[in-house]
């Protein structure tokens, strides 16, 4: 069951970072224009700003942190959201009213996990 979950707003528009905390740790998350691909690709650091996963293209509803298996990311789910769901954010996109939601529980599928969180508000 969802025990605790975070939803984290984007910025307008990429090309910037911000920290947050995933778990227990702190990260830096770095959203990027790739305009060879035309999408927003996602760069993970830890807080020192050592790299840990770098040019993942930002997809609505893949878990970004449990689709592979990196040293140093952290433990759970982090999807993104949108109302245009399962797509790939282009450089075009304006990210207002897309964001990220965490959760230390482990899903594959955004809809599972956003289905425990309708359910905890019943």
């Amino acid at each position: 069951m969802l025990d605790n979950f975070t939803i984290i707003p984007l910025f307008e528009y990429p090309n910037y970072e911000m920290t947050v905390k995933l778990g227990d740790k702190y990260y830096i998350l770095e959203f990027i224009e790739n305009i060879v691909i035309n999408s927003v690709c996602l760069n993970i650091y830890d807080n020192a700003k050592n790299p840990i996963l770098l040019g993942m293209k930002a997809v609505a509803g893949l878990n970004l942190i449990n689709s592979i298996s990196i040293e140093g990311l952290p433990e759970g789910s982090l999807f993104i959201f949108t109302s245009e769901m399962d797509r790939d954010l282009q450089v075009s996109d304006d990210l207002q009213g897309v964001y990220l939601f965490y959760t230390e529980d482990v899903f594959d599928d955004f809809f599972e996990a956003i289905s425990w969180v309708e359910y905890l508000k019943e």
